[in-house]
């Protein structure tokens, strides 16, 4: 029966539990909810080791057949709970496409996020130099990445590399959904649509008159699910229902804000972002529009560095270490985390601010893939290496934060509280501590360590009706306890 809190009571036989996958373009994880409890009651992980040898350095290529059956291992691991599963949900790393033939089997790689093949310039002199997402948003007059399926699709399709055998086009989750109930037809959400680009959220269609004003095939666009009925891919072969795969952006928000009103996720992982919640549309510049599940609205910014920011800092400062003769420990971070930490201290104790500028666009960015990362402000006495750590930290936050910039007014101030997640920030204190700082608002982390997973799960609840909507999902968590630590 329904509770006050929007979820349900246990009853003997009921099926009171979801479980979410998330496919991370680094790691793999499942998530089994208990909606009668509100909590996670199981969550484990493993690599994603799909990874592909590319040919060139813009491409990043991942074996689709590897993360199915990798995510089907984690999710095998579940089988004491299989009898009480009420649905299945998937989160999954966005943008990326492959291609599937008739059988709904992969005839491609799965190109991710990452890369670049969409922001390479169209051949042919009548082109003047235009990359292929250039094109795609002049025609639909709505951003469209490098990275984005549309534009990968686009450059795939001048070049010859759109397989003889493929029937669609569709994400990995897509590609999961299926696989795990043995349907023949990707069937997207509306999370996963706009992602890949020339997706109209107002009449939940593929813009087909610029897919084909762009030289594409309109038929290689899924199927999108229009309402709650349609979002079920297939069944499991013991009838669990498997649901369309939603963004990870939204499911992180899902299983990771724990109000949705009024709440700032900041996300610091492979990549970075921000997301904010609004009941309406809103366009600004640098910010994404995405739709959410249920309805309303997700407006997000994204950093391409993020975690990988440091990573290219602590590699740097390893082979410095070996340059010096001598033999650094396997791993940096947590030094590197401490020595920030000390310098965080010293500039609040001498009252002084960091000298060391940082700006951290190594992979470019959404608007700019070929910009470059900088550091400036390098004087004599500022230029130390954990000057160099606290600063390379600093500029994430703040090509982060500075993206708030351009949100209308009412927007901002209705912002109450920050939510953390990824391991950017869990594992790292001086990262907490300059959010908190530059915003001036509570920070507080996701006291599970698989939002996205979990957000996918709470999902499947909604849709097999354990929930009422997935604002009572966010509540019933974070009322149990399982969302948010201080």
């Amino acid at each position: 029966m329904d509770t006050a809190a929007g979820h349900i009571e246990a009853e003997a036989g009921l099926r009171t539990h979801t479980a979410g996958i998330d496919i991370g373009t680094t790691s793999l994880a499942v998530t089994v909810w208990d909606a009668s409890s509100g909590l996670a009651v199981h969550t484990a992980a493993a690599p994603n080791r799909a990874w592909l040898p590319a040919e060139h350095p813009w491409e990043k290529l991942q074996d689709p057949e590897r993360i199915v059956s990798d995510a089907a291992a984690l999710l095998e691991q579940y089988r004491p709970w299989r009898g009480r599963l009420a649905g299945i949900g998937i989160s999954s790393q966005m943008h990326g496409i492959l291609y599937a033939d008739g059988n709904g089997r992969a005839v491609s790689p799965l190109y991710t996020w990452q890369d670049a093949r969409g922001g390479r310039a169209r051949a042919g002199e009548e082109a003047a130099g235009e990359s292929h997402a250039s094109l795609l948003s002049r025609l639909s007059g709505s951003s469209v990445y490098s990275g984005y399926g549309s534009a990968t699709h686009s450059y795939n399709r001048e070049n010859g590399l759109v397989p003889d055998g493929a029937a669609s086009l569709c994400t990995i989750g897509d590609y999961v959904a299926m696989r795990l109930c043995g349907a023949c037809e990707p069937v997207m959400d509306a999370t996963q649509a706009a992602a890949i680009g020339l997706f109209e959220p107002e009449t939940g269609r593929f813009d087909e008159d610029v897919i084909v004003e762009a030289g594409m095939e309109p038929d290689l666009f899924p199927r999108v699910a229009a309402a709650a009925e349609e979002a079920a891919v297939g069944r499991t072969n013991d009838g669990i229902p498997v649901y369309a795969a939603i963004g990870d952006s939204q499911a992180g928000f899902i299983g990771g804000a724990g109000i949705r009103k009024g709440t700032l996720l900041v996300t610091i992982g492979t990549g970075a972002q921000i997301a904010l919640y609004s009941g309406e549309r809103v366009l600004a510049e640098g910010l994404e529009s995405r739709p959410m599940p249920g309805g309303g609205w997700l407006l997000t910014g994204a950093a391409l560095a993020g975690g990988k920011s440091y990573e290219l800092l602590e590699r740097f400062l390893r082979e410095a270490a070996e340059l010096a003769g001598g033999a650094a420990p396997e791993r940096l971070y947590s030094r590197m985390n401490e020595a920030a930490e000390a310098e965080l201290d010293r500039l609040e104790r001498e009252g002084i601010k960091p000298e060391l500028t940082v700006s951290p666009l190594w992979l470019g960015s959404r608007s700019e893939p070929e910009a470059s990362g900088s550091i400036t402000g390098i004087r004599e006495d500022g230029f130390t290496v954990p000057g160099l750590i606290a600063g390379f930290l600093q500029g994430t936050v703040d090509e982060l934060l500075d993206m708030l910039a351009p949100l209308p007014a009412g927007l901002r101030a209705g912002i109450a509280r920050i939510a953390g997640t990824g391991n950017g920030i869990r594992r790292n204190p001086a990262m907490r501590r300059l959010l908190a700082a530059r915003t001036g608002l509570p920070l507080r982390t996701a006291a599970m360590t698989e939002e996205s997973a979990a957000g996918a799960a709470l999902h499947a609840a909604v849709m097999s009706g354990l929930y009422r909507s997935h604002e009572h999902a966010m509540l019933a968590a974070g009322n149990a306890g399982g969302q948010l630590e201080g």
